[in-house]
């Protein structure tokens, strides 16, 4: 990689373009600042310190958890999630389970 980066050199703007073909762009990342500003519920659900300067939005085994967020647009847009697992023991890699739900907020 290093011969790679010394032949290439590093781009000091490295953005491509958009994520999806509507132009919208939106990444929420919470790992370093502990600051999540989305909401979430759930018995046990808690910003999770578990190293310096490392937080995780820790959802607790069997029970889980729910965040919420808003598409800020009138298109349906793609959505990627990124997450880390851990146990219960002996596995460290568990079976995960992600369930992407539309709710109507104008319907109250």
């Amino acid at each position: 990689v290093a011969k790679i980066v010394d032949r290439v050199g590093i781009h000091q703007n490295p953005r491509l373009g958009s994520w999806d073909d509507a132009g919208y762009d939106f990444c929420l990342n919470w790992r370093r600042t502990g600051e999540c500003p989305l909401k979430f519920q759930g018995a046990g659900v808690e910003i999770e310190n578990w190293r310096p300067k490392n937080y995780a939005l820790s959802f607790p085994f069997p029970t889980g958890g729910e965040i919420f967020f808003a598409n800020p647009t009138n298109v349906p847009l793609d959505l990627y999630v990124d997450f880390m697992a851990n146990g219960p023991l002996p596995s460290y890699y568990p079976l995960t389970e992600i369930t992407v739900e539309y709710l109507n907020t104008e319907k109250g």
